[in-house]
């Protein structure tokens, strides 16, 4: 095998493991990729068939919302909205009411959805030509809190799994706690985070990973309810709440 064929099989590899189908969302399918947003969250596309028997895939305005929090918001500057249009022109995908979409059918499904992939990837760059992006996302918080206490740490680890799954932990801290940091804007999307992180958990105790498992959830946002959290927890050695700094320290430190 060259070392081309190598790389290519293991990048196969790598995208059929970290691509994940998460729950049916009001009618659409949502399948979560490992490509990120600047602020780690993963990429999300929401599929649902056309009257017509294709295949429509979006972001239902995903890339939108997290431009505009970044500070890049289209309707202020004609010069932003045109760069929209000319990276989903050059991508041959749509531009619509805030979402970036396209429709397929199972001959041109997967070479569209990576198009579109490309034009989220680079529209969410576009929070880079903000003059005064200077905001922290919940990891750059937490990171941090771990400089500011002196805790060691590596962040963003790629784990492989004897079991042969693999996913990246948000943290490992001193090699033994493993963490996840979840935020989100809304209950559907607490949900979809919290599932991810259930089944990267739910790994972990199958392949009986001695270290602790930990969920860190911003809870600045109200959309971690019961029904969020509680799950999660069965999974999870431990969930604790950003707003209860005394008890994260005590978790990571003893």
């Amino acid at each position: 095998m060259t070392l081309c064929e190598n790389v290519a099989s293991h990048l196969s590899t790598y995208l059929s493991q970290n691509i994940v189908c998460g729950p049916i969302e009001a009618g659409y399918e949502v399948l979560v990729t490992p490509l990120l947003y600047p602020d780690r969250d993963n990429i999300e596309l929401f599929l649902t068939e056309t009257p017509d028997g294709l295949i429509r895939v979006s972001d239902l305005g995903q890339t939108m919302l997290k431009l505009s929090d970044y500070g890049f918001v289209p309707n202020r500057a004609p010069r932003r909205r045109a760069m929209i249009y000319q990276i989903t022109a050059s991508l041959g995908v749509r531009y619509e009411n805030g979402s970036v979409l396209v429709d397929a059918d199972q001959s041109t499904l997967g070479s569209k959805v990576w198009d579109l992939l490309m034009a989220v990837q680079k529209l969410s760059d576009l929070a880079f030509t903000v003059p005064a992006y200077v905001r922290a996302s919940f990891s750059d918080e937490v990171e941090d809190y771990l400089v500011g206490r002196n805790i060691q740490y590596n962040r963003g680890v790629q784990l492989y799994l004897p079991t042969g799954y693999s996913f990246i932990i948000d943290f490992v801290i001193q090699e033994t706690s493993l963490v996840h940091v979840l935020s989100a804007n809304s209950q559907s999307y607490a949900r979809e985070r919290a599932s991810l992180v259930y089944q990267n958990f739910m790994e972990l105790r199958e392949a009986q990973d001695p270290r602790q498992r930990v969920a860190v959830l911003d809870d600045r946002s109200e959309v971690w309810s019961d029904n969020t959290s509680i799950p999660m927890s069965h999974a999870a050695n431990i969930v604790v709440r950003w707003s209860k700094k005394a008890e994260l320290e005590r978790v990571l430190t003893t």
